[in-house]
């Protein structure tokens, strides 16, 4: 069925948005949805899951193709896992299984290879506040070896981007309550990386939610969000200098991964965000302008409340990943409930760990979002990964949380 939209009004608060502010919005925003309902198509284009490994080993998980046999293995925590089986693995470091109960020492692996040897290498990202480190590989034999990234890893969903556009990636976070990039040197891959500020502060803290990377304002330029509004990519980045902020709530309390997509197809990003990463809700805010100025309009996909019948019931949306998934040039958004995110105690806890696409329609009476269910027993974690795992052209998704690490084979 068709989104509901939102007035903009409803968010256009300062980036510093009191609690007080935050409050009235979700409240607003209650009202307003209260008869937005999808009608799920369970059983239309279905997904084949491969459950790789049933431990609990990490928040999220990664593909590459580490041992360059022409096939993509799998990383999860501890191990990499290699394909097309997954079935042999191979110890990365040291490290053994968590219990569900508690949380693992990995939420985050990145994959690079970070000292520019041919083989693929892992970075990986802890609990928020904690330290992100690189494992090198070793190659045909040999052990995979530590190496220090940086302390202090801020926001509950950090980037691994290049920003500058120099071909190098960067690890995109907070440090100290500032948003920062975290920049290897490849002339030295294992030197300390080196942290070059970005926005100047002290709100973003290590578990802020809701962060992504994409260009806002068409530049070219990769710009910054946040719950709380974006960010502008200067015209250079020389001296480190803060990026212009231009307040927009999207969400009071912040989701998971932020994405720009042009959904509607009229040449310019929009933006796509869960309302809680702990909580209910999902939306895309449509690009508008306001003279010369960028604005937003909401769009309801799922609800910032329990939904009703009929409609994917689904919380706690800590992961998201948007991307074409079902082949027709429109992005989809991929994403599901992350599983005891906080042990039992979030909304919808005792739920079924779902994984849920949206498929983006475009009509003549605006967007509309098909619901397409993927699994029951899965869920997502803190990271989600679309990538075409066993190449046969279409996106698949790649997991790994308290459920286990699995590879949800897209089959359409």
């Amino acid at each position: 069925m068709m989104v509901k939209s939102l007035s903009p009004s409803l968010a256009l608060l300062t980036l510093l948005a009191t609690c007080g502010a935050s409050l009235v919005l979700t409240s607003s925003i209650v009202a307003a949805q209260t008869s937005v309902t999808l009608a799920p198509d369970v059983g239309v284009d279905p997904w084949r899951k491969l459950t790789v490994d049933r431990a609990y080993r990490a928040e999220g998980a990664n593909v590459a193709d580490f041992d360059r046999d022409g096939q993509l293995d799998l990383v999860c925590g501890a191990f990499w896992f290699k394909g097309p089986s997954f079935a042999a693995r191979t110890r990365i470091h040291a490290g053994a299984a968590f219990p569900i109960g508690g949380y693992s020492d990995r939420f985050f692996a990145f994959v690079d290879d970070l000292d520019g040897d041919g083989w693929t290498d892992v970075l990986t990202i802890g609990l928020p506040g904690q330290s992100a480190f690189w494992y090198r590989n070793p190659g045909p034999s040999g052990t995979w070896t530590e190496h220090a990234v940086a302390a202090g890893i801020g926001l509950e969903s950090p980037a691994y981007e290049d920003l500058d556009g120099d071909g190098v990636r960067e690890l995109v976070c907070a440090q100290a309550g500032s948003l920062v990039r975290i920049v290897p040197d490849r002339s030295r891959p294992f030197a300390v990386w080196t942290t070059r500020a970005l926005f100047r502060s002290t709100i973003f803290g290590p578990f802020t939610h809701g962060f992504g990377i994409g260009d806002v304002d068409g530049d070219g330029r990769k710009d910054l969000l946040t719950k709380d509004g974006w960010l502008q990519q200067p015209t250079s980045l020389a001296g480190d200098p803060d990026w212009k902020a231009h307040p927009y709530l999207f969400s009071p309390f912040g989701g998971a991964q932020m994405y720009c997509a042009d959904l509607d197809g009229d040449g310019d990003a929009d933006v796509v965000s869960s309302f809680h990463a702990h909580g209910w809700g999902l939306a895309w805010y449509e690009h508008v302008k306001r003279g010369s100025a960028i604005d937003f309009v909401p769009h309801i996909i799922l609800p910032p409340t329990p939904p009703g019948p009929g409609t994917p019931r689904c919380s706690q949306l800590h992961a998201l990943v948007v991307a074409d998934f079902d082949g027709d040039g429109v992005p989809d958004i991929a994403t599901g409930k992350t599983f005891w995110a906080h042990n039992g105690l979030d909304p919808g806890a005792f739920d079924p760990a779902e994984v849920w696409i949206f498929r983006t329609r475009r009509t003549a009476q605006g967007l509309r979002f098909d619901p397409q269910f993927v699994d029951g027993n899965s869920g997502v974690g803190r990271q989600l990964v679309a990538h075409d795992v066993d190449r046969d052209g279409k996106l698949d998704l790649v997991v790994g949380n308290k459920k286990g690490a699995a590879i949800h084979f897209n089959q359409r």
